[in-house]
């Protein structure tokens, strides 16, 4: 690093400012991934409804089913962003385009037997 004198200032302060505004757009680009990954706070039935967008009496019977993640400490339940969030897309079915593009397996059904 060079030393900073009066003839280079103007150069300085221009360098210093582009350096603090890619810093800035990097930790803008950080804040972003950070608040679009799922979190694993826990939260309520009423917040998880609103969150996968159903009912509270369909969540309740899906956790009497047991076919979504729950917690359950004493008598509340508690869910997370990211259990939910994978447990959405288990659900996802594919396209028609990405079933034609699977390799098919010929299925042959075996001759009925004959036999009584």
């Amino acid at each position: 690093m060079e030393k900073i004198n009066f003839e280079n200032l103007p150069q300085a302060v221009s360098l210093l400012l582009e350096k603090v505004d890619s810093l800035e757009l990097l930790l803008k680009s950080q804040q972003t991934i950070i608040s679009q990954a799922p979190s694993d706070k826990p939260m309520s039935i009423t917040e998880a409804a609103k969150f996968v967008n159903l009912t509270v009496p369909t969540l309740y019977g899906f956790v009497s089913k047991r076919t979504i993640p729950f917690s359950k400490v004493g008598k509340r339940l508690y869910f997370t962003e990211s259990e939910l969030t994978s447990w959405i897309q288990s659900g996802r079915k594919q396209t028609r385009d990405e079933l034609l593009s699977m390799p098919t397996i010929a299925c042959i059904k075996p001759p009925k037997s004959t036999r009584k």
